[in-house]
């Protein structure tokens, strides 16, 4: 469900805006995380964990969008941008 939601999250973003979206993400991810409690089933628990993907995913990159927007002239932004960047894909 994350890599759904990477994908998805970019048209989306486009078309409702930045705001609309990352409450969109933690609406669904509080949903997952209520669900995930009240599970008493494997199939519910996927659900839950499905839910909270979704939810998360577009968190992390709309940070970094809204990081990179703060000024166009603060240098801390680009070393930000650059050191998340080669953590990512140090990782991968």
């Amino acid at each position: 469900m994350v890599t759904l939601g990477r994908f998805a999250g970019d048209g989306i973003c486009v078309r409702s805006g930045a705001v609309a979206l990352a409450r969109t993400s933690l609406v669904l991810a509080i949903a997952g995380v209520a669900v995930l409690i009240g599970a008493s089933a494997m199939w519910q628990a996927i659900v839950g964990f499905g839910l909270v993907g979704l939810g998360v995913s577009t968190i992390f990159p709309l940070g970094v969008s809204a990081t990179a927007r703060l000024s166009p002239t603060n240098k801390a932004r680009s070393g930000l941008v650059r050191l998340t960047s080669l953590e990512l894909g140090r990782a991968v």
